[in-house]
């Protein structure tokens, strides 16, 4: 079995965030796959079988911050349209919280589409 470093460990799962385990594929070498056992996961998902445990982690790793930055895509793209849709309602914001704070939540705004332009290739929605 493959020795695993602290830097080595697997990610939790992408759904649950249950860290998964390394299945053994063959009575014979150290080939295997990662997956998540959590009962009441959703998806339960299995990596792809490598050669050892490291690579095995190694690649699971990657599709689970994969994964994380997706969602975060996505919240980020929630937050934003969200944040556009309060100009309908400017004046009513503005009397609400201020405008220094309108202000401040219109240029989140903008930095957001920067950022999410730079992530995705497309700006908001």
């Amino acid at each position: 079995m493959t020795e695993i470093t602290e830097g080595e460990k697997p990610c939790g799962c992408p759904w649950c965030n249950t860290i998964p385990t390394f299945v053994r594929i063959s009575e014979w070498g150290d080939a295997g796959l990662l997956q998540c056992e959590n009962d009441d996961c959703e998806v339960r998902p299995r990596g792809a079988a490598h050669d050892d445990e490291a690579k095995a982690i190694a690649a699971w790793n990657r599709r689970s911050r994969d994964a994380a930055a997706e969602k975060m895509a996505a919240a980020a793209k929630k937050l934003r349209n969200e944040v556009s849709g309060l100009e309908a309602f400017e004046r009513g914001v503005r009397s609400e919280i201020g405008n220094a704070n309108w202000s401040v939540l219109k240029l989140r705004r903008d930095e957001l589409d920067e950022a999410l332009s730079t992530f995705t290739g497309s700006k908001g929605q």
